[in-house]
């Protein structure tokens, strides 16, 4: 049976939140178990330290060590700050990689899957990519404390710094189409670089003129509305209305499709059956800049190798050798981006 993008993500294992935790339930136990083991060790004078610096997460370790002897206590529950925590919770993001103490690219990442049986990528229906996000904007797009409570718990004790929850993170997309067609499947973990192509306030500006220009309002009466319209937080556009008088509650959507230049599994260079990281890059990022990224999270001694015109990380893994294509691919809309390319089993 096919594997679901959920599935194939949980390989990770170092999750500080979990979207879809129905599905996921058997894993999330036993990390709940590892999680549990770790924060009874919290000393009394270390949760007494963090009062005044941050009391919701002193409060949530408190609360832990005084039901650890309920006789239902279910640590799960305790994690996600939700008794029925066995269900899917449909917020941005779907998965919060843990933080450790190496700054690597891909450390304490928003990670959110789009799965799609056909050419093009799926929709984006609750929040508008972009490359970085905090946790506090994750709380403003969501409406939900849910996956910053949860992050807070599973990252103690790096998650007392004070910047824990306005730092920007780099937001990852888990991107499959075809995902039915076993010989035409494509496989891609995409930075948000690749479909923030623009700023998302002078997207939306943009939105709104295009709207007042379908109104037919004058050029010169549109920028002091377009002004107000844009300080809306998306959470604002997408409520549902309480309208006097009416029996529905109306709500606009903001959803968004990926332009045809954006669609990483367009390009030549992105074959069938392969899986694919993609990061923007920046001054000084190359193979040796990756390898070197590779070293610091903890896999030994990755070298570069090549082969004619083509350029590869090989990597060796429980005595297992990894080669992994190493290539530059330039975005129709933003600039290069790295490319490291894998073939998958048949």
């Amino acid at each position: 049976m096919q594997m679901s993008l959920d599935e194939l993500a949980v390989g990770y294992n170092n999750f500080a939140y979990v979207g879809d935790r129905k599905l996921l339930s058997k894993s999330i136990r036993a990390w709940a178990k590892e999680l549990q083991k770790r924060l009874l060790n919290v000393s009394d004078v270390e949760i007494d330290r963090l009062v005044g610096a941050n009391n919701e997460l002193a409060d949530a370790l408190r609360t832990l060590k005084r039901k650890k002897d309920f006789k239902n206590f279910e640590m799960a529950a305790e994690w996600f700050a939700q008794p029925k925590w066995e269900t899917s919770s449909g917020i941005f993001s779907d998965f919060l990689l843990g933080l450790d103490q190496q700054s690597t690219f891909g450390n304490g990442a928003l990670l959110e899957l789009k799965d799609s049986k056909g050419d093009a990528v799926a929709s984006f229906n609750s929040t508008i990519p972009t490359r970085r996000k905090s946790l506090l904007e994750v709380k403003r797009i969501s409406g939900s404390t849910m996956v910053a409570y949860a992050g807070q718990l599973y990252d103690y004790p790096l998650s007392a710094v004070s910047d824990y929850l306005s730092r920007q993170r780099t937001c990852f997309y888990f991107i499959r189409t075809r995902s039915n067609d076993h010989n035409r499947v494509r496989l891609a973990l995409v930075e948000g670089s690749f479909y923030e192509t623009l700023p998302k306030e002078q997207l939306l500006e943009q939105i709104w003129k295009q709207i007042l220009d379908a109104s037919g309002m004058p050029l010169a009466d549109q920028q002091p509305i377009i002004e107000y319209l844009g300080r809306l937080e998306q959470t604002d556009i997408a409520q549902s209305r309480e309208i006097e008088h009416a029996s529905i509650r109306p709500r606009l959507r903001l959803m968004a499709e990926v332009h045809g230049d954006a669609n990483l599994h367009n390009y030549s260079e992105i074959p069938s059956r392969t899986f694919n990281l993609v990061l923007k890059r920046e001054p000084n990022f190359d193979e040796h800049w990756l390898a070197q990224e590779m070293e610091r999270d903890g896999l030994a001694n990755p070298r570069i190798d090549r082969q004619g015109s083509k350029k590869y990380i090989a990597l060796t893994d429980q005595g297992r050798e990894l080669r992994l294509r190493y290539l530059v691919i330039t975005h129709k809309r933003n600039g290069e981006h790295i490319v490291l390319q894998n073939e998958l089993p048949q």
